[in-house]
Parts: structure tokens; sequence; C-alpha cells
């Protein structure tokens, strides 16, 4: 349920969204304020994830489903900053240290 429109790549048919972390934030911020809104969806996605997509069709409704679909991968990251906007983060979860 992508409802929000913003910048973005299809790799491979796989949205990828060009955010920031501020933009994303902002959307959560909004989601939970709504309290009677319907459950969201973010989807971190890799060139792995991508391609895993590409070979099963209920993985890529999924992501095509998700209110934000994040680039985990600075190979994503180089490339909307390159040609989509400059403006965009990797939205990856914590790595452990």
């Amino acid at each position: 349920m992508h409802t929000l429109t913003s910048p973005a790549i299809h790799f491979i048919g796989v949205r990828v969204d060009a955010l920031t972390f501020e933009e994303l934030f902002e959307r959560v911020d909004a989601w939970l304020e709504d309290r009677v809104g319907p459950a969201r969806h973010v989807a971190c996605i890799n060139a792995y994830c991508a391609t895993l997509a590409l070979e099963e069709p209920r993985l890529a409704q999924i992501y095509a489903r998700a209110d934000v679909a994040g680039a985990d991968g600075m190979p994503f990251v180089h490339w909307m900053r390159a040609y989509v906007r400059p403006q965009c983060d990797r939205l990856c979860g914590r790595t452990s240290s």
C-alpha cells in the first residue's frame, strides 16, 4: 500500500524509494499520530532482495505493497544520488559493532 509518493528507481522491477532519514522519520511520525490508520510496512531493499523478488513473485508483491521501500545498499544510494536526487540515505537497520 504505497500511498505517499517519493522519487524512486525500479531495479529489475523492484521499487526503491530515494528518501533521507529525515523524510522516513517524518512519515513514521505521521503514521504514529494516525491512531486509526492501517498497519504500515517498511521494506529495506538491497540487490540481493531485488534478485530474490525476481525469482519469487510473492516476495515481489510484498515489496510492491510496502509503504516505504528504502535503499539498504550503497550501490542503490550512489545510483539514486547520481540519477534520481542528490538527497538520499541508506535506510538500513542498525549494524552490530
